[in-house]
C-alpha cells in the first residue's frame, strides 16, 4: 500500500484491500471524496489527546507542533489524487515505517499501513471522510453479521447494506464470505433471481468446520484469561 502513488495509472484512485467484497454500486464512494484532500478514507478525526487514535500526540516529539488533531481510519480503502500533497503522504508515511518503534503508534506494534498514513495524512491537513457504513470490517462485527433466508445481510436483526464489506484474510475462507461471493458471481452471470437455497446450504456445511473453529475461538476468549489464551496459542 505504501507503493499505491507510484503505481496507480490514474489521476484519482480508490484502492480498496483485495480481502474484501463489493455489495453494491460504487459510484457514491466517488461523491464521498469529491470535497475531501487530496488523500483521503472512511474515519474522523479526533482531538489530540485522545487515545483511539492511530498515533498518540504524546509520542509524536518534534512532530507536535504541526499537528492539529488525531486520525482514526479505516485501512480497507484509500481515495487519492495525484498530487505534490498526496505524494508527500506518501513519501512521509514510508519513512515514518521505516523509523516505525521511534514513533510508538497505537494499536498495531508491528508495521502497518494505517498508523504511518494517518499520521502523514494529519500532517498534511488531510482528513478522513466520516460517512458512516460505507466500508464496514467483519472482524469487529463477528458474530453479529448473518445472512437470512433469502440471503440479505443483515447486521443483528437489520438488513445491512455497506458498500465495501472488508472481511480480512482469514474470514476468507468463511461460509459468509464464500456465500456472499457466490450470490456476487451469480448475479454477474446474468441470473436475475438470487442464489437458490441449496446452493447456500451446500456452502454452509462445507464451510462449517472452519467456521466452528471460530466460534470456539471466541467463546474462550469471551471466558478465558487474556494470558492463558497466549499459552494455549504456543
Amino acid at each position: 500500500k505504501m507503493y499505491l502513488y507510484q503505481n496507480s495509472p490514474y489521476e484519482e484512485t480508490i484502492f480498496i484491500d483485495s480481502d474484501s467484497l463489493i455489495l453494491s454500486a460504487t459510484d457514491i464512494l466517488w461523491e464521498d471524496f469529491l470535497s475531501t484532500g487530496d488523500f483521503s478514507c472512511y474515519g474522523k478525526t479526533l482531538p489530540l489527546d485522545s487515545k483511539k487514535g492511530w498515533f498518540l500526540y504524546e509520542n509524536m516529539g518534534s512532530l507536535k507542533p504541526r499537528l492539529a488533531y488525531g486520525i482514526s481510519m479505516h485501512g480497507g480503502l484509500y481515495y487519492f489524487r495525484k498530487t505534490d500533497v498526496c505524494r508527500k503522504v506518501f513519501a512521509d508515511a514510508l519513512s515514518f515505517l521505516e523509523d516505525y518503534d521511534r514513533y510508538g503508534f497505537a494499536l498495531f506494534k508491528q508495521p502497518a499501513d494505517e498508523p504511518v498514513l494517518a499520521l502523514s495524512m494529519a500532517l498534511a491537513g488531510c482528513r478522513p471522510c466520516d460517512r458512516q457504513n460505507r466500508i464496514l470490517f467483519f472482524n469487529s462485527h463477528d458474530g453479529k453479521m448473518h445472512l437470512n433466508a433469502k440471503g440479505e445481510l443483515l447486521f443483528r436483526k437489520e438488513i445491512c447494506k455497506p458498500v465495501v464489506l472488508h472481511f480480512g484474510n482469514r474470514n476468507t475462507q468463511r461460509y459468509l464470505y464464500q456465500c456472499l461471493r457466490a450470490q456476487i458471481l451469480h448475479s454477474y452471470a446474468g441470473n436475475k433471481e438470487p442464489l437458490r437455497a441449496v446452493e447456500r446450504w451446500r456452502l454452509r456445511i462445507k464451510y462449517l468446520p472452519v467456521d466452528t473453529k471460530f466460534l470456539a475461538r471466541r467463546i474462550l476468549k469471551g471466558v478465558l484469561p487474556r494470558k492463558m489464551i497466549d499459552k494455549l496459542k504456543r
